[in-house]
């Protein structure tokens, strides 16, 4: 369809968006281990000019590497993050990502390139996977990125996958050429890796009770009921094996009414009101802001709290770190001084808020005490929803962006503008953090950052409420 009907894709998710360009910056930011390299500068579309560039740049023996170069053979076509030109009078395939190991795909990914190259006739020696080292500390002063990057040696690996290659190539050349698109049913393959940009154009007939749509569902269960051709969850028998969420949702389904377990009451017992009702927003960035601190390694900058007395009107506070230095120790200090004279429960939704401040108490010895008492203090209401509530409206998601709306209608994120998910808002600090952003963009990040982390909070007391209300009616 990428081909022929790329107007049917849907727009890459904001998250997705952010991911790609982490891996677009690690393959700039590569090209400091070769001072000498030259880019090839036609562009994705201008493939013909990228491979004449790129020839013209091979045969110049000043240029020790070649970025972005372009090859074609047999109907494919392939730009190579780095081509490094050896002593051996042959060249290095250097295959770069935004990872901290090796991973499997990262193997096709190469092997493909080095089939074309090859089969264009230019030798490759050796063949390397180029990541980032996570055991990397950043330090005052410049990055060093011979230290910040590990450089490892995939040929065996390539040339093991390479040799299933060409009956591969013939079978996706023909699917490129064919008028139609193959008939493939979706499954779990197409979000193995990540949702495929042509899901909801495929599921367009899928009815919303469609087994797929299942929390928890394992490749076992669904083509055990896709082999017994079952489609939908209410034809599912009473007798198959389920997991306790995914038969709350046949229930819900069926019925046509939201299901509520017996237990519900006795889960929720302690958990307030009084009550607060806390949110983390973290950045984990591949290239280290702060010295002593590592690739991927989470750095909480922002923190909203509202807490209900039970009695009165919702109490918020909240707290975002400007552009200057590790904003760590400010974050612990601040969320403590609005905690701590308070002994109520902190509700919370998934365990990443716990493992934060674990993470937080073990770099701020001086603070470790308060810190996980406040840890202590936590109430995960995730699993109480997951195990006790099912409405038709999560459509198999427990994520709280689809449990609120559903439990407390009129209640959403829609409105919001710019951030309305985690990794935007990693990157929108990212983006004030690093000092380049004018003015006018931080103060415009700031407003959306602030109300998007208030968001999340509130809907924690939305959903909160919406359960005693289920338990009390």
């Amino acid at each position: 369809m990428g081909c022929h009907q790329p107007d049917r894709a849907a727009p890459l998710p904001d998250g997705a968006r952010v991911i790609r360009v982490m891996g677009e910056q690690a393959g700039r930011l590569a090209r400091n281990l070769f001072p000498d390299g030259v880019l090839v500068e036609a562009g994705p579309r201008e493939h013909i000019d990228a491979i004449l560039q790129t020839k013209k740049l091979m045969a110049d023996p000043a240029v020790t590497a070649i970025f972005e170069a372009a090859f074609e053979h047999a109907g494919v076509k392939v730009r190579v993050d780095i081509l490094e030109r050896l002593d051996s009078d042959g060249w290095g395939l250097r295959e770069v990502k935004a990872a901290s190991r090796l991973k499997g795909v990262y193997i096709e990914d190469a092997a493909i390139q080095c089939w074309v190259v090859e089969g264009g006739g230019t030798r490759l020696d050796s063949v390397e996977l180029i990541h980032v080292n996570p055991g990397f500390e950043r330090r005052n002063g410049e990055i060093a990125w011979d230290e910040f990057f590990s450089r490892i040696d995939i040929a065996d690996e390539v040339d093991a996958f390479s040799k299933s290659l060409p009956p591969l190539v013939e079978s996706f050349l023909g699917v490129v050429a064919a008028d139609e698109p193959p008939e493939v049913e979706p499954s779990l393959h197409c979000r193995t890796r990540h949702l495929c940009e042509y899901w909801e154009h495929c599921t367009r007939d899928k009815p919303e009770s469609w087994i797929l749509r299942m929390p928890r569902l394992t490749r076992k269960q669904f083509e055990n009921l896709s082999d017994a051709g079952i489609d939908r969850v209410e034809d599912i028998p009473e007798d198959f094996s389920l997991h306790r969420s995914q038969r709350h949702m046949c229930e819900a389904v069926r019925s046509g009414r939201s299901f509520v377990a017996n237990g519900l009451e006795e889960m929720l017992f302690g958990t307030g009101p009084p009550a607060s009702y806390l949110d983390f927003e973290t950045a984990n960035p591949a290239v280290p802001m702060y010295p002593g601190t590592h690739p991927f390694q989470n750095i909480p900058f922002q923190w909203s709290l509202h807490h209900d007395s039970g009695d009165g009107p919702l109490v918020h506070r909240e707290f975002l770190a400007g552009a200057r230095g590790d904003p760590r120790r400010e974050f612990c200090e601040t969320l403590l001084a609005a905690v701590r004279d308070r002994e109520d429960p902190i509700l919370v939704y998934s365990p990443f808020e716990s493992r934060v401040l674990e993470i937080l108490a073990s770099s701020f010895t001086d603070l470790a005490d308060e810190i996980r008492a406040v840890r202590a203090r936590l109430v995960d209401l995730l699993p109480i929803v997951r195990d006790c509530v099912y409405h038709v409206d999560f459509c198999g998601s427990f994520s709280i962006k689809s449990v609120a709306p559903a439990l407390a209608p009129g209640f959403g994120y829609g409105d919001l503008d710019g951030v309305a998910e985690g990794g935007v808002a990693a990157a929108a600090f990212h983006e004030i953090a690093s000092g380049d952003a004018s003015p006018e963009r931080v103060a415009r990040l700031r407003e959306q950052l602030l109300a998007y982390c208030a968001r999340d909070t509130l809907a924690l007391v939305q959903v909160h409420r919406a359960l005693h209300d289920r338990v009390s009616g």
